[in-house]
């Protein structure tokens, strides 16, 4: 085994076939291997994220595309037991069609990671003061 850019090992087949790794194809099309039943994902360089505004997005369409995202804002990985939980706070002011289109982009992202994830969204409220 020999650490790659990342940190991370690289393994060979014959390494994996000991540890009981199952290959397969991940929701984004990305290899993925699982040891077990717990998630392990490649470090695959995807580039840059394009990122529109010129269609028109709904909560509908965020929770359409995103049926296993429970409501509250909770994943779980279905096919195997995540290595990680992680917390998301957005802190959130009068910025509904930014929260729209902010979901419809983070939720494939962190799904593609293969980790446990709820995504909290806090209010804001009151006026802000100086500090004058």
């Amino acid at each position: 085994m020999e650490p790659d850019f990342t940190g991370k090992r690289n393994v060979s087949e014959e390494e994996e076939k000991r540890m009981g790794v199952e290959r397969m194809i991940g929701s984004g099309g990305q290899e993925e291997r699982a040891v077990g039943t717990i998630c392990i994902q490649l470090v695959c360089d995807v580039g840059r994220l394009l990122i529109e505004f010129s269609s028109q997005m709904t909560m509908e369409r965020v929770q359409k595309e995103n049926p296993n995202v429970t409501e509250g804002g909770r994943y779980t990985p279905p096919d195997c037991r995540p290595r990680w939980k992680v917390a998301i706070i957005i802190p959130f002011r009068h910025r509904e069609n930014h929260l729209k289109y902010w979901l419809h982009y983070l939720h494939p992202i962190l799904r593609r990671q293969k980790i446990d994830y709820g995504i909290y969204i806090i209010n804001q409220v009151g006026q802000l003061r100086s500090l004058d």
